[in-house]
């Protein structure tokens, strides 16, 4: 169960320096070799997701960016043509 623990501390700490100081403990705690390279796989597969997260989510901003943009442009014209029909 401590292990789960640990493990679910660092899926929950983003910061790459805590991360290391976490990893370092497990190593320290782990003497076997297969559960050091176990970590270090399942380590690196988190780093990976992360940054896949992190690509996706830039994604998504420039697309709701671009989303928002549009709508501003409209959004423009239309109290463009409000103001008209109030000097009116």
């Amino acid at each position: 169960m401590p292990m789960m623990m640990m493990m679910m501390m660092m899926m929950m700490m983003m910061i790459r320096a805590r991360l290391l100081m976490m990893l370092m403990m497990m190593m320290m705690m782990m003497r076997s070799m297969m559960m050091m390279m176990m970590m270090m796989i399942m380590m690196m597969t988190m780093v990976l997701a992360v940054m896949a997260m992190m690509m996706v989510n830039s994604y998504n901003d420039k697309d709701e960016d671009v989303g928002s943009q549009d709508i501003d442009d409209d959004g423009k014209d239309q109290s463009g043509e409000n103001d008209g029909d109030d000097d009116r």
